[in-house]
């Protein structure tokens, strides 16, 4: 599955993003307190094309941290390209561009 950036809108943006981090520094542990209806909406989605992947915890009783995902490639290349997009964002006063 392809996906350009810029089919993406901000709710998918932020929350490819969120769920990236959780992949990164969280062994893939989604914080569920974190989440809202449209992101599980998005992660449903995503998970029925292959984009990512998500399982259930356990036994799915550790509050507000029963899913785990697991990212594709395709997924990591969209993360990547929106962080390189997001840090191009940055003050150029700051570094003197």
């Amino acid at each position: 599955m392809e996906i350009a950036i810029d089919q993406l809108d901000r709710d998918q943006r932020s929350c490819l993003l969120y769920l990236e981090c959780r992949a990164v520094d969280y062994d893939g542990v989604i914080d569920d307190r974190q989440m809202n209806e449209t992101d599980w909406a998005n992660i449903e989605r995503w998970s029925k094309s292959g984009l990512l992947q998500t399982r259930i915890r356990g036994d799915g009783n550790r509050r507000g941290y029963n899913h785990v995902v697991k990212l594709s490639p395709t997924a990591w290349n969209l993360a990547h390209a929106l962080r390189i997009e997001r840090a191009g964002r940055a003050d150029p006063a700051i570094w003197g561009d």
